[in-house]
């Protein structure tokens, strides 16, 4: 086989490792979606105080269908002390799907 096969070939799996769905070797992202999933307030409510800030993120989302009143004060400490403004904005959305 030539070199630009092999060129070729490479530039594929590099492509494909890259274009991956971004949560499939996130094990940590996986858990939170499978709480959003199962409903599980409980267990999305620490991940809103994750030292990482996509964890935040996607807790904060999560809420959005979760839309379970319980989290409503952890949501709002979210607006007020979060130091991401995506993640703020998140906790925004999710408090506006809730019917209260």
């Amino acid at each position: 086989m030539n070199k630009g096969f092999y060129t070729a070939l490479l530039l594929v799996c590099s492509y494909t490792a890259l274009g991956q769905n971004r949560f499939s070797n996130d094990l940590l992202m996986k858990v939170i979606y499978q709480h959003q999933y199962d409903q599980n307030t409980s267990a999305l409510l620490p991940y809103l105080q994750h030292a990482q800030q996509k964890y935040r993120l996607a807790a904060a989302m999560a809420f959005a269908s979760v839309q379970d009143s319980i989290a409503v004060e952890d949501l709002f400490a979210c607006v007020k002390n979060d130091v991401d403004i995506e993640v703020q904005k998140a906790a925004v959305l999710s408090l506006g799907q809730l019917r209260l």
